[in-house]
């Protein structure tokens, strides 16, 4: 993408899991999807348009987080990802 000009500006990650081995990660946080917590971190960190902004995802708990944190979700069925873009942003 750095052809477009995009950067990564950081990566985001949830290390609970409520069955995990490790006692002080497994628990029920808002960061773990379908639960919206790193997408609104990331909006408080970023000036994020968010009415146009969208999230890919291969799960329906991705398209789910997406919506609870108030942008669109897409889910991504396999092929030409830059595709799948182009028609969400063209269309």
């Amino acid at each position: 993408a750095l052809a477009y000009g995009a950067k990564l500006e950081k990566f985001y990650f949830c290390p609970h899991h409520t069955e995990g081995k490790i006692a002080e990660y497994a628990i029920d946080c808002d960061c773990r999807k379908p639960k919206p917590g790193m997408l609104l971190q990331c909006f408080s960190e970023y000036e994020i348009d968010k009415e146009n902004s969208f999230m890919i995802g291969d799960s329906k708990r991705d398209v789910e987080c997406a919506e609870a944190a108030g942008i669109k979700g897409y889910l991504y069925k396999g092929g030409s990802l830059l595709e799948l873009v182009k028609k969400i942003v063209l269309g």
